[in-house]
């Protein structure tokens, strides 16, 4: 009888050392399992943040491509609202006509000094020559800018435009000289109060070789 009881003692011992044993092994695979899950959770975690890193940096893109976009269309708006504005310019045909006869007056001058009388009076102008006679090679000085005056040097009216209130007519040259653009405001001249189409600035373009 008491070997009977001392067997199943055993039994139990041994029946309850595997059932620990089986929880252990299912314990260790249930662990096993949750630490696979949390390493896939955090594999997708990675990949979601890898994501959204590709799509914020893809709408800074946008954004700068936008912003510089906007800045391109800004400026080419300011472009189109100054050419608009040249466009509304008080110069009449009449104003046209004049400004032309005088550049056609100044090219028939046979000197300097008669020359310069087609001249504007304003700050910054001035007559450079050899000597007070006016004795030439001469210059006339817009500013810092000169231009020399040679007689007979002016040809034909190749363009026309307007600036506002200016008009300016482009003329090509003898020789190489390059085309003249002739500057034309209202104002007095140097020796004349009257109020009319003057020169203000003769521009040179030298010509391209």
């Amino acid at each position: 009888m008491k070997n009977f009881r001392g067997k199943n003692v055993v039994l139990a011992g041994f029946v309850l050392l595997i059932a620990i044993t089986i929880l252990a092994v299912m314990r260790e695979q249930e662990i096993k399992d949750d630490y696979h899950e949390l390493q896939d959770n955090n594999e997708k975690l990675v990949e979601q943040i890898d994501t959204l890193e590709k799509e914020v940096e893809s709408l800074s893109r946008s954004s700068n491509d936008l912003e510089t976009g906007n800045k391109q269309l800004t400026e080419e708006i300011v472009k189109l609202e100054e050419a608009v504005e040249a466009l509304k310019t008080p110069v009449h045909y009449q104003d046209f006509l004049e400004a032309i006869k005088l550049v056609e007056s100044y090219k028939e001058a046979k000197t300097f000094k008669e020359a310069s009388e087609f001249i504007a009076l304003q700050n910054g102008f001035g007559l450079m020559a050899q000597d007070s006679s006016l004795t030439c090679p001469c210059l006339f000085a817009f500013n810092s800018k000169s231009v020399e005056w040679i007689p007979n040097a002016v040809l034909e009216l190749v363009k026309v435009r307007t600036e506002k209130d200016k008009i300016i007519l482009t003329y090509n040259t003898v020789n190489d000289i390059g085309d003249y653009e002739f500057v034309l405001i209202k104002g007095m001249g140097r020796n004349d109060p009257t109020e009319k189409w003057r020169i203000e600035e003769i521009k040179h373009e030298s010509k391209k070789s």
